[in-house]
């Protein structure tokens, strides 16, 4: 009798097997399997709320870390080779992608966009807003596309210049991340200078066209649209314009003020255009600006960081 009382006992204490659902998620390969199913902003945002094996997985998966644009995809963009863009930040921010969002998760390359700060107040509604400028918020890990873009030319023109007549910008860089370029850095670097931007992102048909009889404004201009695509570099046309001193919305009301000297280590060249009227002719050329990449980032910030007030008339 207590021979069997004792054995009933133990099987009262005896662990109850899991159900066949939880062995299965408790392997990684299969875990994997099954949410290589899921869509991925649902991955990206829920999957990893369901607990930590699940996120541990997702975070350690290189097949997901390169869908979700966290680790950067093997190979590099050429011309003539399509990448993708990040259309899951797109749809937040879309200006920034020169994207046409189609019905059904489907895309539309625009030549280009711009970004202006009524659009970002827009897409930034105020349920996006305050996830969205969460101190070091995933997406500002994310590259902008795979493969990785790693470079941006900068062209900025200034209302308060004397242009002669040209239409040439007055300052041009070019910054690199060797890396690949992740949003929070695209993002800093608009929301922290002024005005607005024109976004013209590599060609993906493989061609920049040039048009006919060009001058030597027009055909600079060309040869740098058409450099910008060889070497797979997003392009930023900046025009800053007199403004209020105090305009509603602020840019500052809608990104973490950072300091852009840090984009020192990035650039690679920014240059100042020199404009020169002799007996009634113009001629032009563009001049280093800075003994190093430090002092160089500094007069590129100047240009692009100066306030011009509302109520003073330029040329």
């Amino acid at each position: 009798m207590f021979k069997l009382a004792s054995s009933f006992f133990s099987m009262a204490l005896a662990p109850v097997p899991a159900p066949a659902s939880d062995r299965v998620f408790a392997v990684p390969e299969l875990l994997e399997a099954i949410l290589s199913q899921v869509d991925k902003t649902d991955l990206l945002v829920n999957m990893q709320r369901v607990s930590k094996h699940w996120k541990k997985v997702i975070e350690g998966s290189p097949k997901f870390q390169k869908a979700l644009f966290f680790l950067a995809s093997s190979g590099s963009p050429t011309p003539h080779k399509r990448y993708l863009k990040n259309l899951r930040l797109a749809s937040v921010v879309q200006p920034f992608f020169s994207v046409d969002l189609l019905a059904g998760g489907l895309s539309d390359d625009k030549r280009f966009s711009h970004i202006w700060m009524r659009d970002i107040v827009w897409h930034l509604d105020s349920d996006i807003k305050p996830k969205w400028l969460v101190e070091d918020a995933s997406w500002r890990n994310m590259y902008v596309s795979q493969p990785p873009i790693k470079r941006l030319h900068w062209q900025i023109q200034r209302e308060d210049q004397e242009s002669y007549g040209l239409s040439l910008p007055g300052t041009v860089a070019e910054l690199e991340f060797p890396g690949g370029l992740r949003m929070g850095d695209y993002y800093d670097l608009i929301l922290g200078t002024r005005g607005t931007h024109k976004v013209i992102w590599p060609s993906p048909t493989g061609k920049v066209h040039a048009g006919d009889d060009m001058d030597d404004e027009a055909r600079w201009l060309y040869y740098e649209r058409r450099r910008a695509h060889e070497q797979h570099a997003i392009m930023i046309k900046q025009l800053v314009s007199p403004e209020e001193d105090n305009p509603d919305p602020r840019r500052d009301d809608y990104w973490n003020p950072q300091d852009l000297q840090r984009y020192h280590k990035n650039l690679r060249m920014v240059k100042g255009l020199d404009v020169k009227m002799t007996d009634g002719d113009v001629s032009w050329r563009y001049n280093w600006l800075g003994n190093d990449s430090a002092s160089g980032m500094r007069l590129f910030l100047h240009a692009a960081q100066k306030f011009i007030p509302d109520d003073v008339y330029y040329y």
